[in-house]
């Protein structure tokens, strides 16, 4: 689900909010739900052209979800899951 690049990069223009990953849309909906339900507040950015021609994968149809910078470890661990030791 979760694709690779530039995480935890900040972002261009917003001061203090860092990239979370880069989503298709129906994944990003999910995982934004996620982030809502443990309220940490989060923005979507995404390509108009792709929402407009219907395009849900790839470079124009994904989206890219960012959150604070000081919550960014907490949605990495809701987003990727704990990876310890649960027994």
């Amino acid at each position: 689900m979760f694709i690779e690049y530039d995480k935890g990069k900040e972002h261009p223009t917003k001061q203090g909010w860092v990239l979370l990953g880069a989503y298709s849309v129906p994944e990003i909906h999910i995982v934004a739900g996620l982030l809502e339900a443990n309220g940490i507040e989060h923005f979507i950015e995404g390509e108009a052209m792709g929402d407009a021609l219907g395009l849900t994968v790839g470079p124009m149809g994904e989206k890219l979800l960012f959150v604070k910078a000081g919550d960014y470890d907490d949605a990495i661990r809701l987003v990727e899951g704990d990876e310890g030791d649960n027994s």
